[in-house]
């Protein structure tokens, strides 16, 4: 018998950085290795709370398509604030709704003080060309069209 995943006490928000066994494409298990992924959208109706998060990665982070954004430590202080360690990019068209629990989300081993998955938050407001970079990213996932079809939080169970 295997024990039941564990809800997070802590509640996210749109734009935090989180770690997170992400699912492979085409699987609805968590990967096996964890990486940042950004939260955009957060359903607090349900229990635990179900997050929309988009894959991260640092790896080929200079191989960029649409859809993507990086972040890199030449953006200061938006990346230190976003609590990432590397250059990391964010495929924001590759997304998945996650139940918020121990199954999906795990602190960062390298930092034992983090109780939580939370790594930071990408504060677009502390500088322009960021905000920018992101939002052509957006645009180029279809997160900004108002015909967007809503996500379907049942995509992945618990």
């Amino acid at each position: 018998m295997t024990d039941e995943p564990k809800a997070w006490r802590d509640e996210l928000d749109p734009l935090d950085v989180v770690y997170c066994h992400f699912p492979e494409e085409g699987r609805l298990t968590p990967a096996p290795k964890p990486r940042p992924a950004l939260v955009l959208n957060v359903n607090d109706a349900t229990s635990p709370q179900r997050v929309e998060v988009a894959f991260g990665t640092s790896r080929k982070t200079t191989d960029k398509f649409a859809g993507e954004f990086e972040l890199t430590p030449r953006d200061g202080r938006v990346f230190e604030r976003a609590g990432l360690v590397e250059e990391s990019k964010f495929h924001l068209g590759r997304r998945a709704w996650l139940p918020y629990n121990d199954r999906w989300f795990k602190p960062r081993p390298s930092v034992p003080a983090k109780a939580t998955p939370r790594l930071g938050k990408l504060d677009l407001s502390l500088d322009e060309k960021v905000r920018q970079r992101f939002v052509a990213a957006a645009r180029a996932a279809g997160l900004l069209d108002a015909g967007r079809p809503p996500s379907d939080d049942e995509a992945i169970p618990e």
